[in-house]
């Protein structure tokens, strides 16, 4: 995080994101046109979050990211990563629990080097809630918990990134949904020149899959 915003100019935060993973397929869980049941993957994606602040309660982040993702195994294939999204938070502090209402939109797409260009749009709507917890401090400072639902949907996601099987018989991934808490004291945590708000964890799902999902801040 680079600058908080004010009323005259934005804050600024650099996004720099690493993703490295490793995915085991059954049969009839395999992507078109692929034969081999794991797949090892990285990507590193940078890029840069605005944020203004144009009432009280409202808060409003762009954002745009470039960078690139490798598959690791057999024949190594590359592609280009874009994307930019908009995402809006509106809080009620004065009500019970402080919910806050977070809606957003991203764009993402993807150029390999083999194969055509892909991309899909995801909107997301969530609620999240901050509730104190009275006794419970974090050097000498109060602690919060923060649960949210979260809930993702998805447009015209490629072929390439859905569930089916290699006759072509595919089934979109039509939406996501997430349940999660975070917990972290008033001004958050500072690590060296790192600083974050919050560590949470929260359980994702949807009619193909389902998992665990560690993460920082706020979902907004």
């Amino acid at each position: 995080r680079l600058g908080e915003p004010r009323d005259d100019r934005p804050g600024i935060r650099l996004l720099l994101p690493v993703t490295v993973g490793v995915q085991r397929f059954d049969d009839d869980d395999l992507p078109p046109e692929r034969i081999a049941d794991r797949l090892e993957h990285a990507a590193f994606q940078p890029g840069v979050e605005l944020e203004f602040s144009p009432g009280e309660r409202w808060t409003l982040r762009t954002s745009a990211q470039v960078g690139e993702g490798r598959k690791l195994e057999g024949v190594e294939n590359r592609a280009a990563l874009f994307s930019a999204g908009v995402r809006t938070k509106l809080q009620w502090d004065e009500a019970p629990g402080k919910p806050a209402l977070i809606n957003g939109l991203l764009w993402t797409a993807f150029d390999p080097d083999e194969g055509s260009r892909g991309s899909l749009l995801r909107a997301t709507a969530a609620l999240e809630f901050e509730v104190g917890v009275p006794g419970w401090q974090f050097r000498d400072r109060p602690m919060r918990l923060l649960p949210h639902v979260l809930g993702d949907w998805y447009s015209l996601p490629p072929p390439a990134l859905a569930p089916g099987d290699v006759d072509g018989d595919v089934e979109e991934l039509e939406s996501e949904w997430q349940l999660g808490v975070a917990a972290g004291p008033e001004g958050g945590f500072k690590i060296l020149w790192f600083k974050f708000d919050n560590v949470g964890v929260a359980y994702r799902f949807s009619d193909h899959s389902s998992g665990v999902r560690l993460y920082l801040n706020s979902v907004f």
